[in-house]
């Protein structure tokens, strides 16, 4: 809090006046976090996982939380024609890492997304953490995210030389008042 006061030496049938201020803090000032996400992770044909998590020492208001989540641009969309008896489109969600980062490349390695819960992680429900003054809400997980290889749109088994497979997780990290 910062408070100004103006000292006035006053005689005599005259007046002072005092100012006081009071500057209000910007979220971004009252809460203090560092968010640690891995700049790469290694996997195998099968999968992998990583963790999101806070810095030690952060500070963060009662009722603030710092959500990170994954951008919907991580995800392959499938699109397909549902059968009886759902018979309109359904859609498969899942993260394509491409042979060599090459987008005309045939080959691809895809892998589901999935948190510590067991809960699928899709462009609807993409939560990767969400952290609080008190810690870390359970319900989401503890922030780790299990990749998991997705036969069905793999195709990285085909492909008979050496090569790498690599995609990017797109993270935005938000803070707001629940």
């Amino acid at each position: 809090m910062l408070i100004s006061a103006t000292l006035v030496v006053a005689h005599a049938n005259t007046q002072a006046t005092t100012d006081v201020v009071y500057n209000a803090l910007s979220p971004d000032e009252k809460n203090h976090y560092e968010i640690n996400i891995p700049s790469s992770v290694e996997i195998t044909e099968n999968g992998g996982t990583m963790k999101v998590s806070i810095e030690d020492g952060y500070d963060l208001e009662s009722d603030y939380q710092v959500t990170v989540y994954l951008d919907s641009s991580t995800w392959t969309e499938n699109k397909y024609q549902g059968t009886a008896p759902s018979y309109g489109y359904l859609y498969d969600y899942y993260f394509k890492m491409k042979l060599q980062n090459d987008s005309s490349s045939s080959y691809a390695l895809a892998l589901d997304l999935t948190n510590s819960k067991g809960t699928t992680l899709v462009p609807s429900n993409n939560k990767a953490a969400v952290f609080r003054s008190d810690g870390i809400v359970s319900s989401y997980g503890d922030g780790t995210i299990t990749f998991t290889r997705n036969t069905k749109y793999s195709t990285d088994k085909k492909y008979k030389d050496a090569g790498t497979f690599k995609g990017t997780l797109n993270f935005v990290i938000e803070g707001s008042y629940y």
